[in-house]
């Protein structure tokens, strides 16, 4: 690599600069809330969580529980993402099997994405390195995290962390797992 000198010790880029030329991405995660609370209102959500069960087709009612896994936290994640996707998976609604499928994709394509990011050695030390945080985020809205994701990934990875060849490397034996997996998921 030819010498830069505007890189090297105390010639690196400020990462608060970095967040602030990455901000408009944070603003997209608000828009996307918005959408998504415009598409799907929440009162409905709020209530069957509420009561614990909501109506299936026959007339009857489909208990939701309280503890999955025994961890506070988690269950009310869990709790909600099941009463958001049981219409589609008991076939309650025609038009949600759609919708968690077109979810599904795109998330799926991102995902890929932030998965080989946090196997490249340049972000080993970095928040990127755990994507599994972001994705347990966007349990709640893609659009409304992933933005949160792409953010902090322009803040810690400023061009001369990429300096050395190594750096840019990915995780090969990962990456090769990877992407048929993420083919394969994507095709069925």
């Amino acid at each position: 690599m030819p010498f830069n000198p505007s890189q090297g010790i105390t010639r690196g880029e400020s990462r608060l600069r970095r967040a602030l030329k990455a901000a408009p991405l944070a603003l997209l995660g608000p828009v996307c809330l918005g959408a998504l609370l415009a598409l799907f209102p929440l009162a409905g959500l709020v209530e069957i969580l509420r009561v614990g069960r909501f109506p299936d087709n026959q007339g009857g009612w489909i208990r939701i529980p309280k503890r999955m896994l025994g961890v506070p936290g988690l269950d009310a994640i869990l709790r909600r993402a099941s009463v958001v996707l049981s219409p589609s998976a008991l076939d309650l609604d025609p038009g949600a099997h759609d919708r968690t499928l077109t979810f599904l994709v795109d998330s799926g394509l991102v995902y890929t994405i932030m998965l080989v990011e946090s196997s490249r050695r340049a972000n080993r030390p970095t928040p990127m390195y755990l994507p599994n945080i972001f994705a347990s985020l966007a349990t709640h809205g893609i659009g409304v995290f992933f933005p949160i994701y792409y953010l902090v990934h322009y803040t810690w990875s400023p061009v001369s962390v990429f300096a050395a060849a190594d750096m840019r490397l990915v995780d090969r034996c990962f990456t090769l797992a990877l992407l048929p997996s993420a083919f394969e998921a994507r095709r069925l």
